[in-house]
């Protein structure tokens, strides 16, 4: 497919494509305790925007400085949004620019993986702020692919 063109697969392929599994433990004694309950909730507000947004604030606010738990949380609510809409809402695509950063920070094979998932979609064929992290995080390993 070539910039302009559009992917014709249904919400829940397209879904199914951003589809990334939390990995890893959080740092953090609180966080960790949390995390199973918030990623029940926002994977309980597949499709609602708002309320996924909001829990995503929540968490980042009461997330301190542990970057795997937010990472958890940004792949979940990626998930939970229900695929990349037509054209990419601004806030799913700062969600997915979030996500990639922080992936980039506490995994980046896990990054390089979302990205790629990514790719596939509206948002990742529209934003370039997902290409300046990947481009980041492998000149930072020595790559220039």
């Amino acid at each position: 497919l070539g910039p302009g063109d559009r992917c014709s697969t249904s919400g829940a392929d397209r879904a199914e494509a951003l589809a990334l599994p939390p990995r890893g433990r959080p740092s953090s004694l609180g966080a960790t305790q949390r995390l199973p309950t918030l990623l029940l909730q926002l994977t309980g507000a597949r499709g609602d925007p708002e309320q996924l947004l909001q829990l995503v604030r929540n968490a980042e606010l009461a997330s301190g400085d542990d970057r795997r738990f937010i990472a958890d949380v940004y792949i979940t609510a990626v998930n939970a949004w229900g695929g990349s809409p037509e054209p990419p809402a601004h806030d799913f695509s700062d969600l997915c620019v979030k996500c990639m950063r922080v992936l980039c920070q506490v995994s980046p094979e896990e990054a390089r993986e979302f990205h790629n998932r990514l790719r596939t979609t509206n948002v990742g064929k529209s934003e370039a702020r997902l290409y300046e992290a990947r481009a980041s995080l492998e000149e930072g390993s020595g790559s220039m692919a």
